[in-house]
């Protein structure tokens, strides 16, 4: 009997010791990250920057590997609890259904004709999850802390994982329908963050990238040094955990309107709106088009209208919000092939003004006149036109007119000239890497703000 019990407490010594070890080096690990996390790199410092970041990133999560969740069942083993539970609190759905689709996982197919315009789902407040700070564990934390409080987004997050470490949560039915894992910029590798150089995404990415290990080291810090407040976050809180929390509320977010006893539910802010996730409608796949999704405040209910005539069986998409592939693929995970319907218009357009569709160089040396080529101010103006402003560009005989004149077409159409251009600039500059100092790197966007200001004198001065 004896020789059991000092057997057992070996094995449990030898536990402890490997706790305590593991712990150390987690700990060790944290310290670096957020030390890393917490610097701003310049152009040159970003890429090396990045690499430190992720081989940081990659230890830990090899650290936290027992923790990480495997055989979990398949979501649609869970399909009919989740369904039930949503019509149990609510939920109308009577022209669809939730099932899975080859290409697009689970989607809503539609069950009887649908009209355009015609409301097909119809979810309550009651079936949305907010952040509740008065039942959840981790609430105290939310209300209070300086990273929380403010931003909705982080503690959406945390709050959804605490109810996901809870097992007797009343979201649970929604939890487990969540995806395991997705494709957001949290999820790419060096080698994959590598291969958008050159594009605006790549900065974002990486951007993204360093805030969220800045974020979870700082709260892995605060979970395990007050464990005996948090027993189960300090336990449980991985970074793989975080990650996926971060990516849930990036792809599946909504604003709603705050309710009038939302004041000590919902983390405070200036902010008259409330984030939170609307069960069942974000199971809908995105589709360009009109968005046609909106809040009742009357009935507190969230209303969705079909964008196109849907027959049985048809998938029924939404749109997610007429947005740039490089804002889908870092905040959804998703990249489409077309995503201007205008494309062929603002083809004909610039081939009209004599500038090529399919490819053209432009050049900034030696610019007529100190202002920018006609031919790039005419791709700026085209390519960031609203459909309005296209129309009227198609109404003119030729190019003639607006290359005379350097007519603008809207200030808001200004204001999107000008960001790209300084934005393909900056990148452009930065590929450079060790042919600019950082004063000859702003000296050189600052030319280029130049010539667009000038552009824009001349336009005026000649409208007059």
């Amino acid at each position: 009997m004896g020789k059991k019990r000092a057997a057992s407490q070996t094995v449990a010594r030898k536990q402890t010791d490997k706790a305590v070890k593991l712990y150390e080096e987690l700990t060790s690990l944290n310290d670096q990250l957020l030390t890393a996390s917490s610097l701003t790199p310049n152009a040159k410092e970003i890429e090396n920057s990045s690499r430190e970041i992720n081989e940081l990133v990659q230890k830990i999560i090899k650290l936290q590997t027992d923790e990480t969740e495997t055989d979990l069942p398949s979501r649609e083993q869970k399909l009919n609890k989740f369904i039930s539970w949503c019509h149990e609190r609510g939920a109308k759905s009577d022209k669809v259904e939730l099932t899975a689709f080859e290409e697009f996982g689970l989607g809503l197919r539609a069950t009887q004709k649908i009209n355009v315009h015609e409301m097909f789902l119809c979810i309550p407040r009651s079936l949305m999850m907010v952040v509740d700070t008065t039942t959840s564990s981790i609430g105290q934390l939310l209300k209070t802390d300086p990273i929380a409080s403010r931003m909705p987004n982080v503690a959406l997050s945390l709050y959804l994982i605490a109810e996901k470490l809870d097992k007797s949560s009343s979201w649970r039915p929604y939890i487990d329908m969540l995806p395991r894992g997705y494709d957001t910029p949290l999820y790419f590798s060096l080698e994959e963050i590598s291969l958008l150089k050159g594009s605006p995404t790549y900065e974002h990415c990486i951007h993204l990238q360093r805030n969220i290990a800045r974020q979870y080291s700082y709260f892995w810090s605060i979970f395990t040094n007050q464990a005996g407040k948090y027993p189960v976050m300090a336990k449980h809180f991985t970074y793989d955990l975080y990650r996926w929390a971060v990516s849930t509320i990036m792809t599946r977010q909504n604003m709603i309107p705050k309710s009038p006893e939302a004041t000590d539910v919902e983390v405070k802010g200036g902010d008259q709106n409330s984030l939170v996730l609307i069960p069942f409608w974000d199971m809908c796949n995105h589709k360009q088009g009109e968005m046609l999704t909106n809040y009742n405040e009357d009935l507190n209910e969230c209303h969705c209208y079909a964008m196109d005539v849907c027959e049985p069986g048809d998938q029924v998409f939404i749109c997610y919000g007429n947005r740039p592939n490089a804002n889908f693929l870092v905040h959804n995970g998703l990249g489409f092939s077309k995503t201007d319907k205008f494309v062929k218009t603002r083809q004909a357009i610039l081939t009209n003004y004599g500038v090529k569709g399919e490819s053209h160089l432009f050049f900034l040396g030696k610019p007529k006149d100190d202002c920018l080529p006609e031919d790039l101010l005419m791709f700026l103006r085209v390519f960031n036109a609203s459909e309005d402003e296209m129309n009227l560009l198609v109404e003119r005989e030729s190019g003639d007119e607006l290359r005379e004149s350097l007519e603008p077409i809207s200030e808001e159409n200004d204001r999107k000239c000008w960001n790209f251009l300084k934005v393909r600039c900056s990148l452009l500059l930065r590929t450079y890497t060790g042919r600019f100092s950082d004063a000859e790197f702003w000296a050189s966007l600052m030319l280029v703000m130049l010539l667009w200001q000038r552009c824009k004198s001349k336009a005026k001065s000649n409208s007059q």
